[in-house]
């Protein structure tokens, strides 16, 4: 079996802690007057879209057309273009008694103890992917990924409580997604790797007891 020579193992290592936040993407879930809030922030380093052929503004674009595309009007956008970074925040309020098919797609439910809550709506595409890559490139590119994770905040307002997290496993075995107390809300921390697993968790909805 080939080794992976120290050198490359060395610059990956560096390459993980440059573009630890090279992608930053934050969902959160709250109840304000009666409706759901839902707010995404999906955001990429400059430093990276420069080394593609995509530049800023095409990105922005993009994401705008593809958050029309995939959620209900009324959606509120908002372009994020600082120093840094380039992406876009999104704001959707639904008032689940009047709620559309579609809209309900977006909304949490509930079935007996366990609330399913969708996860990444819109914009699994902008999180990347690993296929095509192979031996040391896709281990380099995991590497990247390892840092990185996703946020998702569900409020207070919406569950009181959360004893445990997951995604479902395709073969019996469950992903347990770790819960942080932030006060007012709840954090789980999801790594950017396990979305590509795909084969082996359900990512679409995350699962939750109280």
């Amino acid at each position: 079996m080939r080794k992976t020579p120290f050198l490359f193992f060395s610059l990956t290592a560096a390459a993980a802690l440059l573009f630890t936040s090279c992608l930053d993407y934050v969902q959160s879930l709250s109840w304000q007057d009666g409706k759901y809030r839902l707010y995404t922030k999906v955001t990429l380093s400059k430093k990276l879209l420069s080394m593609t052929e995509t530049g800023s503004g095409e990105f922005l674009r993009k994401l705008e057309k593809g958050a029309h595309n995939t959620f209900p009007e009324p959606v509120e956008t908002i372009p994020v273009n600082t120093e840094t970074e380039a992406g876009l925040e999104l704001i959707l309020t639904i008032n689940p008694r009047k709620a559309s098919a579609r809209e309900q797609q977006l909304l949490p439910k509930r079935n007996g103890e366990i609330i399913s809550v969708p996860f990444l709506i819109g914009q699994r595409e902008s999180t990347g992917s690993l296929s095509g890559l192979q031996g040391e490139e896709e281990s380099y590119a995991r590497i990247m990924l390892s840092t990185a994770k996703c946020r998702v905040l569900i409020a207070k307002t919406v569950l009181p409580s959360v004893s445990s997290a997951w995604f479902a496993g395709r073969g019996g075995q469950d992903y347990s997604i770790p819960v942080y107390d932030y006060g007012e809300s709840f954090c789980l921390e999801i790594p950017l790797t396990v979305l590509y697993d795909s084969g082996m968790y359900n990512t679409e909805n995350i699962l939750l007891r109280q």
